[in-house]
């Protein structure tokens, strides 16, 4: 004989999801944060820390509402952590889709352009140097490439340890080479 089994929801993990479902509006509310305009990682994250912390606020706030074990507060937060990364997705296609700006460009043009006009008109008339200048910032800023004068250069930390675990992954999973 088996027991039954429970599929009810622990209200922390209801919360969870409900906030979960709620990062959309979280983060409309945090691109009107004029501290944060323009910065859209910064905006994605801020987003995601305040549905957290809501979360645990609902937690101290309403003690029925707390997990009732360690895996159930686990369970919860990997829902949020789930949740924010479906939207990571969509929202990484919507602000650096490159091929989505290509056809976004078609669409403003409203007419057929060449090669080298998509190029040209790319991301409202920045033109595809933007992507090597937006990529390059990025590393700038997480610290995995140093600028010596005109010149870029992995960084000991963590840039060359990142081009180390990536040769290391390429080999133990058999891909061919990126990049």
């Amino acid at each position: 004989m088996t027991a039954a089994m429970d599929f009810s929801l622990p209200p922390s993990l209801a919360v969870a999801l409900a906030l979960g479902l709620l990062q959309p509006v979280i983060l409309l509310a945090v691109t009107r944060l004029s501290a944060l305009s323009g910065r859209n990682a910064a905006q994605f994250l801020f987003a995601v820390a305040a549905s957290y912390g809501l979360w645990v606020a609902t937690m101290l706030i309403l003690p029925g509402l707390r997990p009732g074990t360690v895996t159930e507060g686990a369970v919860g937060a990997m829902a949020l952590a789930g949740a924010a990364l479906v939207y990571l997705e969509i929202w990484g296609l919507l602000s650096r889709g490159y091929t989505l700006g290509v056809l976004l460009t078609l669409h403003r043009a409203a007419r057929p352009l060449t090669p080298a006009e998509i190029a040209a008109d790319y991301r409202g008339g920045d033109g595809l140097d933007w992507i090597v200048h937006h990529r390059i910032g990025g590393l700038e800023a997480s610290g995995m490439v140093v600028r010596h004068g005109r010149r870029l250069a992995l960084s000991s930390f963590p840039g060359a340890l990142i081009g180390r675990l990536h040769r290391l992954a390429i080999a133990v999973l058999g891909l061919r080479h990126t990049g």
